[in-house]
Parts: structure tokens; sequence; C-alpha cells
């Protein structure tokens, strides 16, 4: 059949070797998959005798990661990014300049049917002039006589300061810049280009230097080909100077100027570091907000990466495609081993946390004297510290039981700041470093948090990137909902939300319909505040949230869908009915905008809760007043305070379902609208978890992708993640063995 699909599959399908046409049967009713390099998809209906011809022709592409040309440092070394071939016939590597080198840094490996990748780096011999000089690698297959170019560019041999590596600012040298470090640090890495023979003429008195490494080369340019790689990778291509110093804990801010020098030329770096007042002492604070945004991989960026984990665990979201792997294991259940990224990244997040809350806390030991709020800074400190310890409990044990609380289970390390330590034996240190009780850590966390609501009474955060007196109350409230203290959390919760207006159900400011991105809308409690300098792009929660985004989600690598079970009890008058999803047949009245690059938002059940901005700056929530009102009706309709609960249920679902008007309700009815309430925004393991119940995906008319129709007991120990092996293995922070991780429930 010569269709017009034919001849696109002709022209850009890439098969073994050089030929003629050729043509193949297919079984009849069965399915042929095209997918193409422009990352289309199309999908044919074989019939009975149907025939598809297909033309076998030579194929080579090269592709650069950084840009079209190759970009050298002067000092002699290797490119920073790698170049990659994708081919059909075998290809060589050649230059044409005797200062370069080119080498294949793995073998050729199948990516498919006869296709094959390789990846090369460049080398070049260092460039002592002030001119910059250039030179072509070319990849020629063996057959065909195929051709591929790149052009490479050594820069000349000048000094420049950089931002970090100076590969990011070949166009633009940098020879005057300043920089301002915070009050508290102690340590900075001055960075120059080149990469050797740059000297240091002064820096600030206040200063000390205390290390200065130039990045040249370990082995001679000629002997490159004969090195193993991993001797030549991560090599310094800048000249590093670190310099120490003590905090500066006067009120004034202090200036000095390092001086480099190199090839005759001179490049100033003018140093600031801030004083202490009452502004600069959020700095500590400032640090754990950014350290919960930092993305170390495309599926662990911090925080909100375990909410959208943990999530996928569950049942009431589910993935229309898995072309990339990220979140499709913790989908699948598959992704809590000692020795996974996911178990460490989850480990370090929250560790990462309570590390940065105790140097909150001493910090403020040392200068509390100097400051007038240390008393806010103090509360987001220990804050902080019960959240953290509340996730780590929850995620590297499983404490709940039908009977409640299982005191006795191993729990989590508990690390303290030094002041407290100060007071402890080293025999009690070592202790708590170890898996203390379930019992032992639940205490530390209220004992945190009570803490950070007596200190944060009657304060005002500079923005709801903090955390104030309420947000401390909802972190309560979350904690004893956990507990089964349920008067306590039904208060809690009742503090916490009472200041804020709930959102409107149909509305797209201060509404349910504002794509949940940004903090200003009236109900946040408490989130990030994103900037053009602090997203992570791809590496995002919107982007694998968002079928509206040009992300992960919205592109159709995963895409995310409602359970077709939950969706269908909503009520038929339910707003987020129609505003959050579309229904079985693609049918949603909302006005949610896509971005013209998505497409995951056309599938049946898609969610449409989650939206998106060009510049990626969509803020991060971390909580909301409709949180605390479903804590609050759950906790008084366990202390069968049926008419009570409903009450409090309403202020919601007045604004979610005029039609709802239910005068008594359950604990089973609060949850629904938890679940239909809060999907997508991290509840939903924690919620399984401390219930008691499994997971059914596997269900007559369920929508969950073909592989991940998962039944889950409530008790499997794919619930539980296991302490990663990196921090078994880190004696000095943690006292832990290989029996920790035997499971126990």
């Amino acid at each position: 059949m010569r269709t017009s699909l034919y001849n696109k599959a002709m022209r850009l399908a890439a098969l073994l070797l050089l030929g003629g046409a050729m043509t193949t049967e297919v079984m009849a009713q069965e399915n042929l998959h095209l997918f193409y390099k422009d990352g289309g998809h199309e999908q044919i209906e074989i019939k009975e005798d149907t025939k598809v011809e297909f033309i076998k022709q030579l194929y080579m592409e090269a592709t650069w990661s950084a840009s079209d040309t190759i970009h050298l440092s002067a000092g002699s070394g290797r490119s920073w990014d790698v170049g990659y071939l994708f081919y059909n016939v075998e290809c060589d590597l050649s230059v044409d300049k005797d200062w370069l080198l080119v080498r294949k840094e793995n073998k050729a490996n199948v990516q498919g049917d006869g296709m094959y990748s390789d990846y090369f780096v460049v080398y070049a011999a260092a460039n002592t002039s002030d001119q910059p000089r250039y030179g072509k690698v070319k990849a020629t297959s063996r057959k065909g006589g195929l051709t591929k170019d790149f052009v490479v560019m050594q820069h000349p041999y000048m000094l420049t300061l950089s931002n970090e590596h100076f590969w990011g600012n070949y166009e633009v040298p940098i020879t005057n810049k300043t920089v301002v470090l915070a009050w508290n640090d102690t340590i900075y890495n001055a960075v120059a280009y080149p990469n050797h023979g740059v000297n240091i003429l002064t820096y600030p008195k206040w200063m000390k230097l205390i290390h200065k490494v130039d990045g040249d080369d370990h082995c001679k340019f000629e002997d490159i080909l004969n090195v193993e790689s991993a001797q030549l990778a991560g090599q310094d291509r800048e000249t590093y100077a670190r310099f120490s110093f003590a905090e500066n804990r006067t009120p004034n801010d202090r200036t000095g100027n390092i001086i480099f020098e190199a090839n005759g030329e001179t490049a100033v770096l003018t140093v600031t570091q801030k004083g202490l007042t009452d502004e600069t002492s959020l700095t500590p604070l400032r640090a754990i907000q950014t350290g919960m945004l930092e993305a170390t991989d495309h599926d662990a960026f911090s925080h909100m990466s375990t909410l959208h984990a943990t999530d996928m665990m569950a049942e009431d979201m589910m993935m229309f495609n898995v072309y990339t792997q990220w979140f499709s294991w913790d989908y699948e259940h598959t992704n809590n081993g000692a020795g996974y990224r996911r178990n460490k990244h989850l480990w370090d997040t929250y560790y990462k946390i309570v590390v940065g809350a105790n140097t909150t806390i001493d910090l403020i030991a040392q200068v509390k004297e100097l400051v007038g709020n240390e008393e806010f800074v103090l509360g987001n400190a220990y804050a902080y510290r019960a959240m953290a310890y509340l996730y780590l409990i929850q995620l590297f044990q499983d404490p709940t039981t039908e009977n409640g609380i299982n005191e006795l289970l191993p729990g989590v390390p508990i690390l303290y700041a030094e002041t407290e330590q100060a007071g402890m034996s080293s025999e009690q240190i070592e202790y708590f470093k170890g898996r203390n009780t379930v019992g032992e850590v639940m205490a530390q966390i209220e004992a945190d948090i009570t803490r950070a609501i007596e200190l944060l009474h009657g304060k005002v955060r500079p923005s709801k990137n903090f955390i104030d007196v309420t947000v401390a109350q909802g972190i309560a409230a979350r904690y004893y909902l956990l507990a089964q203290d349920w008067q306590k959390a039904a208060t809690m919760a009742n503090a916490a939300r009472n200041t804020y207006r709930l959102m409107d159900g149909n509305t797209e400011t201060n509404g349910i319909r504002d794509g949940f991105m940004d903090i200003n809308n009236e109900e946040w409690m408490w989130g990030f505040d994103h900037a053009s300098d602090t997203h992570t792009g791809f590496a995002s929660f919107f982007s694998h949230i968002s079928n509206l985004s040009p992300g992960y989600s919205g592109l159709m690598y995963t895409g995310r869908g409602v359970d077709a079970r939950l969706f269908e009890q909503m009520s038929a008058t339910d707003c987020r009915r129609s505003y959050w999803y579309r229904d079985a047949n693609g049918y949603t009245k909302s006005t949610a905008a896509a971005s013209s690059e998505a497409s995951a938002w056309q599938y049946p059940y898609a969610i449409l809760k989650f939206g998106w901005k060009e510049d990626w700056t969509q803020d991060y929530i971390y909580m909301r007043a409709a949180e605390m009102v479903l804590i609050e009706a759950e906790a008084l309709a366990r202390l069968s305070l049926g008419n009570e609960a409903a009450s409090t249920l309403a202020l919601l679902m007045e604004r979610r379902d005029s039609n709802w008007g239910k005068t008594s309700v359950t604990a089973d009815d609060v949850y629904l609208q938890r679940r239909l309430e809060l999907i997508g925004e991290g509840h939903a393991y924690f919620d399984l978890k401390r219930l008691n119940k499994g997971i059914e995906r596997n269900y007559e008319g369920n929508n969950h992708l073909g592989g991940y129709k998962l039944n889950v007991a409530a008790d499997d120990s794919t619930w539980v993640y296991k302490i990663p092996q990196s921090a078994i293995n880190d004696d000095r922070t943690y006292n832990l063995t290989e029996e920790d991780n035997l499971f126990r429930k």
C-alpha cells in the first residue's frame, strides 16, 4: 500500500543495511506501530493479506548537546559536553588539526531494530595564544560515504572570571565581577579562567587563602587516547581559589577585592559579605527553602518529587504512557530497595531539612542577642524539623495498625543541633543516631511542633515561603491525624484554617480553575513562590503533573489521568468533575488553556487541575486551608460527631457541589472528599498507610496502564522504603546496620 503514511515511514525509518525495496508480510489482526524521529507515533490496523512496504536506506544523525559548535577551553583538556552519533552503519571519527583528538567513550549499543548510538569527546592541546582557533570533527559512515561535520572552536588564552563554569560564558568574557555572601558564610571559592598560569595578587584582609587548584590535565595531550576514561572525567577547567573567613556578626557589610593575574592581564572580583540584621538572619531559612527545590535528576526534585512519587504508588492517579521510566517504578511499586535512587533521594531530602534546621538552631543560639526576630527564625527551624521527621517516619516505617500506633516499631534516627547535644552523653547521642522507636520519633515531632507554635504566636512572616503559626498548627494537625488524637487534630486544624478564605469553585482568579500555581491564592497557607532563577524546568513537579504544559506529562512521555472509578464517584453537579478532568468521552467544561505543544490533556480522564507557564515559574503548594477543613471533619467524624463533621465539611462542599447538602457524615465520606479535593498534592500514599488500606487497580473497567494494574495489600512490604545503603554506610552521621532493613510491622 503506497499511502502518505507509507511515504512518511519510508522517509523516516532507519533499517540495518543499504539496499532496495523490500516487501514484508505482517500476520493478520495485528497492529503496526510507527515511531518517528520528531516524536510522532502512528498505529496501523493490519487486516488479512495486508502488506507493508519499507525502504532500507543509509541513516546517520549527529548531535552535540551544547550547540552547533563544540567549545573547548584554552587549557589542554576535554570538551565539557558529549557528542552523539545515531546510525545504522558503523561510523569512523577523525579530526583535521594536529592539536585535536577525538575518541569514542563507549562502543555501539543497539537502540532499536538495527540502530546504534555512540558518544564521543573531543580533546585539545593548550592554546597559549590570544586568538581563537578552529578545527573540525568528521563522522564518516563505513558504507555509502555519509558524512557529518562538527565545528570545533578553542578559545584564546585570556583571563576571565566565571560564575561557576567558564563554558557558560564563552561569548561575553567577564573581567570584573561582584559577588555577595551571606553573613554566616565562612568559605568562598573564587573561580578564574584559564585553568593554569593564574596568580592571585591580592585579597581582603578578612579572608584567608587556604587552597588553590590549577585544573591542568593529569596526562599529556598525546597520551590521552591511551588513558582510561575514568581518569580523564571531571577535571577542573578553571583555577579555583578557596578562601575562609569568620561569620560577620556585625550589622555592617564588609567589602574587599580579589585580584587575579594571568598572561599579562588582571581581573577584579569584588566580594561583599552582608552584616547580621533581622533581614539577613533569615538566610539559613532561605537555604532550607531552596534546598526543598533542588533537582538532582528529572524525577528527583526534592520535596515535590516525594509527593508525586508517593501519589503514583496509590490508586487515584494513573499514567497514559511510559516513554520515560521516571516515576513508572513508583507506579509499579518496585522502587523501594536499599540500593535504589528513590530511597536515597527521599532520605537525603528530609535529613537535609533536619540538618538545615539544626544549623539554624545553633546559629541563633550564638547571635540571639544581636537580632530581634530570633523567635521567628527558631520557630521556623523547629517546624521544619517536625515536618521532616513526620515524612521520614511514614516513608521508612508503617507505624499505624488497626488498633492505633505501634510505638515499639523501629523508627528513624533523630539528629540534634550541637546546642541540644551539649546536655547529652555520648551514649545518648549514639543511641539517637540509630533506629529510635516509633514512639520516640513521634514524641520528638510533637515536642518540636509544640515549640514552634509557641515561638510563632503573634509573629508576621515576610512571605508564604516562610512558616507562620497557622502553618505550624497545620503541621500539628497532620501529626495528630496520624497519631489518631482526634480532638487535638480537630482543634489544630480549626485554628490553622480560620484566617484563610476557601477558594471559589468556578473562577479562574483565586479559584479552583487557576491552575494551582499561584501562591497568592487566598486559600494557600504555605508554598514556594518561584522566580526565573529558582525553577527547575523539565525536572519539576509541573513537568510531570500538568497535562497542559510542554513538559513530560503534557508532551505524552507519560501523561497523568484520574482513576476511572474515583472519577465516577463524583457527583454530576460537582464542579471539580468538569473543571479538573475530562470524562470517559473526553468531554469537559474546563477553560484551562493548554500549551500548543501539549497533547495529553485531550485523553479521557486527563487531569486538568494543574496549569502551566511558559517560563516555568508555577508556584509550589505545600499546604492549603481545604486540607485543614478535611482534617477537622474527619477528626470530628471519628469522635462520632457526624453532624458537626458535616457542618465543617459543608464549608468546602458548598464551593464544590451546591447539591451536596449532607447533615451527617462518616469518616469514609470525608475520606472520599480528601481523595477528590487533594488529588495530585501528595496525600494519597500517606492516607492509605495511616488508614491501613491497600490499593485495587485491577478492577473491571479500570483505566490503568497495562502492566500497572496492581492490587497491593495494606500490609505489603512495598509500602515501606528501605533505609538507603548510603545511610547504613555513613557511620559518622548514623548508627545503622543491615539488620535495620528487616521489614517489621
